[in-house]
């Protein structure tokens, strides 16, 4: 498959490591690419921890529910499908109305503040679980647009404020600026030249590990999503 398009978020996840992998070398310095071949080892690591785990196959198929929804979301914000369900797998398994203890809201884990900047109030992202059935779904598919909008716009304040940055460091970065904020990731790279680089104990790239990990299963089980590359 030829890699054609622009960001590392629009490419399914299995090419895009095989590319990073085969490519690195003659795009980066050695010792970045020493550090991006440990991140892309330490994906394949947790993606083999997450398919030995007992509750795997349930949440995906719990996760793949919400294909049309994921699907939709691609098509209006060209964000990868792949991701957003990975995405979902990391946050809430695909539990759409849970609220985490920072007040992040639904199946997608938005705040509510980002939900209002993307144009999203946030009563239409959210329902609990005594609500209708209609309403319920209605807000989960709001909660999914919501999420893929905020990642396409960290994307494009990524690539115009990092054009340098190799296309899999932008999009571990916009990742990354989904878990913790643009801001935060801001200041983080001001501290280092490569997001890879951060110390695999630090959240952020403990993140990113885990949503490429759980995309990979995703793109695996993708008939279960009826999801084509």
């Amino acid at each position: 498959m030829e890699i054609t398009r622009r960001n590392f978020l629009q490419i399914s996840t299995a090419t895009s490591l095989t590319y990073l992998l085969e490519n690195s070398a003659h795009a980066t310095p050695k010792s970045d690419t020493t550090d991006k071949t440990r991140m892309l080892q330490r994906i394949q690591e947790a993606r083999d921890t997450y398919n030995r785990a007992p509750w795997i196959h349930q949440a995906l198929q719990r996760v793949a529910q919400q294909s049309e929804y994921f699907t939709h979301a691609e098509q209006t914000h060209k964000v990868s499908r792949f991701y957003l369900a990975g995405i979902c797998m990391k946050e809430t398994m695909g539990v759409p109305y849970l609220i985490s203890n920072k007040g992040a809201l639904g199946i997608m884990q938005v705040m509510p503040g980002t939900a209002e900047a993307m144009g999203f109030p946030p009563h239409t992202i959210y329902a609990t679980k005594n609500k209708s059935t209609l309403t319920q779904k209605s807000a989960t598919k709001n909660n999914i647009l919501c999420a893929a909008k905020y990642l396409a716009y960290s994307r494009n304040k990524i690539v115009e404020t990092y054009p340098s940055k190799p296309r899999s460091e932008q999009g571990f970065m916009t990742l990354a600026a989904y878990a913790g904020g643009l801001g935060t990731l801001t200041r983080i790279m001001q501290y280092t030249p490569h997001f890879s680089n951060l110390p695999n104990t630090s959240a952020l790239h403990q993140y990113v590990v885990r949503v490429n990990a759980l995309t990979m299963l995703v793109e695996e089980n993708r008939n279960l999503f009826g999801f084509n590359i």
